[in-house]
This record gives C-alpha cells, sequence and structure tokens, in this order.
C-alpha cells in the first residue's frame, strides 16, 4: 500500500473569526520568502492521512516514495499573499511527471492534534 497520502474534507471551523499576518519562509530551492500575506483563521478543510489501494488503471509510476505512516491530521486555511513569479517546477508523482507553475499561494496546511496543541504544548500556528 502507498502511505502518506492526505484526503480533505470540506469543514465549517466553530472558532471566532481572527485574522494573522505573516511571512512563509520558503523551504524549497528557487522559490522565495512569501511577506505579507494575510490568513482568516478559520479552516476551510480538515485533512487526514489516507493509504490509497487499487488504482485503476495503474498509475505509470515514479516519485519520491511516501512516508511512514504517522496518521497526520492537518487542517487548510485560504491564504492570499503578493502576487510573486515562482519558476516552474518539474515534478513526478506516481500518476506521472509534469511541468507545474505556480500561479499563487493559495492555502496554507497547519499540522494540528486533537486537543489544539502540540505535545510540547506549542499552539498549532
Amino acid at each position: 500500500p502507498s502511505r502518506g497520502h492526505l484526503k480533505c474534507y470540506t469543514t465549517r471551523d466553530p472558532r471566532s473569526r481572527a485574522r494573522y499576518t505573516l511571512t512563509l519562509q520558503a523551504g524549497v530551492a528557487g522559490f522565495t520568502n512569501e511577506t505579507g500575506c494575510k490568513l482568516q483563521a478559520r479552516a476551510k478543510e480538515l485533512c487526514v492521512e489516507v493509504t490509497k489501494q487499487h488504482v485503476v488503471p495503474q498509475p505509470p509510476g515514479g516519485g519520491p516514495s511516501p512516508g511512514p505512516s504517522t496518521g497526520a491530521k492537518l487542517l487548510s486555511y485560504r491564504l492570499k499573499c503578493p502576487a510573486q513569479s515562482p519558476p516552474a517546477v518539474n515534478a513526478t508523482d506516481q500518476f506521472g511527471p509534469g511541468l507545474f507553475p505556480p500561479r499563487k499561494a493559495a492555502g496554507l496546511l497547519a499540522p494540528a492534534s486533537p486537543s489544539g496543541a502540540f505535545l510540547d504544548g506549542s499552539p498549532v500556528f
């Protein structure tokens, strides 16, 4: 089985609206830091790790191996950042290779825990 995939559900966030301004530090070569981004803390999706099986037709393969199953949970937030022009990215996953030109940062996936805080007590953000 192929672990490390995410399935996302739409959700309705019951928390009060809160607005944040943030900088996203690039962690991938060729991408620049995104400054002046705005996030409204009302989650739009809840994503959970799944195992993908029985895909028909069989994908062409390739790409990195999925990581170990960790029972990941993430919340997806809508993000608005000033326009940038990151370079197109050649990428390959199990569905094959492609050239992907990024248009704009549109969302942020934040790790979540059942209690709303990580095990060390730090907040989700």
